[in-house]
């Protein structure tokens, strides 16, 4: 019977090993679906029972799976094997020991729970990452999924943004958010109270996140696009040659014309997510692109400086909309901005304490927020947030042994581009920008949408190791 279960199995995985497109399809499909938080929420931890706290849950004590992590590991099993180059495998086997190392962690979480659930989202980010490596994904087509999943979200957004409200769905991830309800995240403006967009997200800021950084990605491509517009005219002149009937430029023209409606649709939404820490991540990139590609080439193409062009001006039109609630995010001197900047300056004293409870594992993947609730209790709930730093709340979780794998992996990623014997620069406003972003916000970690999104920047990344802009 065992013998009969595993010829089955062998079966089933070699048909699956012959399904490449198959394959292809749902990675994309994965990347789509990404801004989508369709969740199950199948447990909630409390903290302890000597802990003094208000009656309610805490919105970091939910155990969570998400539909599309599913959706993640039947591609990888439809994939099955992938084809990667030696600088994948090697960058990839030191975040799987990165992973164990987290796993270790866990075991000495001032809650397994939550950490368990945290490292099913990390498995899935990494899972994502393995397949965003195949040589058989290209790098254009995983912006262009990821941007075209990001219209509706942008749309959902807008709606959020001039009704004031947003209505609650199950199916679809989304949750009820009303201006006049506090908690929501709103702009206040002489008296006034403008919704901050938050499209598919669970807040503002990991919305203006994934804008920003699509927004650089298909920037960077643009950077590119005259030599990949040669590349494309040459096949397609090879095709005409073998006689196929084609059509020359009328693709090309097509999906200029798609990717600029993208970006005007980015932009826009960007700005009303009132986003300070996603604003900055993006000027950021768009400063690192231009300095690194004058040093590097000397001149700039002229698809980039169209695509910068049509970013700034869709900026400039909506701020001057809505340049009230703008230079309120940006001058910081209303009442919400000073509320956000006092509470996050509690943080920063607090870290020191959270650190000391256990420098070496930390206090455990995903569960910072509990023990702080344990460190300072009589609290009200929503005071219980991650760090917003995820540099230091990363440290705080995993400790020191957490900081040796990371500074691990950082050190292979180093020594591959060593040996490329250059340094594109693509990646360099990738890194600036996933830098500003953890700096400011913890996300990145905290959250799956974060982790997922670190997953795509770090694929974009280190597919750049391969290949030329």
């Amino acid at each position: 019977m065992n013998g009969k279960n595993f010829m089955k199995r062998a079966e089933l995985a070699n048909l699956l090993r012959r399904s490449p497109a198959k394959a292809n399809f749902f990675t994309y499909l994965c990347l789509f679906l990404l801004p989508w938080q369709t969740v199950w929420i199948y447990g909630f931890v409390n903290p302890s029972p000597l802990t003094p706290l208000p009656v309610g849950e805490g919105e970091y004590w939910k155990l969570t799976h998400y539909l599309v992590q599913f959706l993640i590991v039947i591609t990888v099993l439809i994939r099955w094997e992938t084809k990667k180059s030696e600088t994948a495998k090697k960058i990839m086997f030191s975040l799987w020991l990165f992973f164990v190392a987290t796993t270790f962690t866990s075991f000495l979480s001032v809650n397994f729970y939550l950490s368990g659930a945290f490292l099913f989202h990390l498995f899935s980010a990494l899972l994502l990452f393995w397949l965003l490596l195949d040589e058989r994904i290209e790098t254009r087509k995983i912006i262009w999924f990821l941007s075209l999943g990001l219209i509706v979200p942008c749309l959902i957004g807008w709606w959020q943004v001039l009704a004031g409200w947003s209505p609650a769905s199950t199916w679809l991830g989304l949750s009820e958010h009303l201006t006049s309800t506090l908690g929501t995240a709103v702009v206040e403006t002489s008296g006034e109270r403008i919704m901050r967009a938050y499209g598919t997200f669970a807040h503002p800021n990991i919305f203006g996140g994934f804008l920003a950084m699509t927004i650089l990605m298909i920037l960077g491509r643009m950077i590119g696009s005259m030599r990949s517009d040669e590349l494309g005219r040459i096949a397609l002149l090879r095709r005409a040659s073998e006689g196929q009937a084609i059509r020359p430029y009328g693709r090309l023209w097509y999906a200029a014309i798609v990717r600029t409606i993208i970006l005007i649709l980015l932009s826009l939404t960007l700005v009303v997510t009132f986003s300070r820490s996603a604003w900055l991540a993006l000027l950021v990139g768009i400063i690192s692109f231009l300095i690194v590609n004058i040093i590097k080439h000397r001149k700039i193409t002229r698809q980039f400086l169209k695509g910068l062009v049509v970013v700034f001006v869709s900026v400039i039109i909506c701020t001057s909309v809505f340049h009230t609630a703008v230079f309120t995010r940006v001058g910081g001197t209303e009442r919400l901005e000073e509320k956000s900047l006092s509470e996050r300056q509690t943080e920063y004293q607090m870290i020191g304490e959270m650190i000391k409870i256990n420098p070496f594992v930390g206090v455990g993947p995903g569960a910072y927020t509990l023990a702080l609730a344990e460190k300072f209790p009589d609290h009200e709930v929503w005071f219980y947030q991650p760090m917003h730093n995820s540099f230091l709340l990363f440290f705080a979780e995993t400790g020191l042994l957490g900081l040796v794998f990371l500074i691990y992996f950082l050190w292979v990623v180093f020594v591959q581009y060593k040996r490329k014997g250059e340094w594109p620069f693509a990646p360099t406003a990738i890194v600036a920008i996933l830098a500003t972003l953890a700096l400011f916000d913890h996300y990145l970690w905290s959250q799956w949408a974060g982790l997922a999104l670190t997953a795509v920047i770090l694929a974009i990344f280190t597919r750049n190791l391969e290949e030329k802009y």
